[in-house]
Formats: structure tokens, C-alpha cells, sequence
């Protein structure tokens, strides 16, 4: 069992469990966990993007919405 010799923070990679798979012996470990943190990192990017344009549309749409009611 080589999980229960990793330290507890390693186990955030369980998520990428086929990830690591892939990932040849020498570098199992750090490659997977390496691999497991730019996945987060990017999917987290990608994430916040998208929601700040989300926001930002509803909030363009509200202010427009609100002018229009405004000049009427």
C-alpha cells in the first residue's frame, strides 16, 4: 500500500486516481500530483471566468432593465 506512506496532503489526489494511472512509476507521484494541481488550478480559472461574465451580463441587463424603467 503505497497511499497509507504518503502524508495526508497528498490525499487531495485521489480525485485524479486515473490520472495517475497514466503517469509512469518514477514520477507516479509527484506527476500526479503536479498533473492533479494544474487540472484544479485550471478548471478553477475557467470556473471564476465563466462566473464573472455571468455576473457581469446580469448586471449589465439589471442596469439596462433599470434605465429604461428609469426614463419611463
Amino acid at each position: 500500500n503505497v497511499e497509507k506512506r504518503l502524508p495526508t496532503w497528498a490525499n487531495f489526489g485521489v480525485i485524479e486516481k486515473p490520472v495517475n494511472r497514466r503517469v509512469t512509476r518514477p514520477f507516479q507521484f509527484r506527476g500526479g500530483l503536479l498533473v492533479s494541481l494544474a487540472l484544479g488550478f485550471v478548471e478553477m480559472v475557467i470556473k471564476g471566468l465563466c462566473i464573472s461574465y455571468f455576473i457581469l451580463g446580469l448586471e449589465t441587463h439589471v442596469y439596462r432593465l433599470m434605465r429604461r424603467n428609469a426614463r419611463v
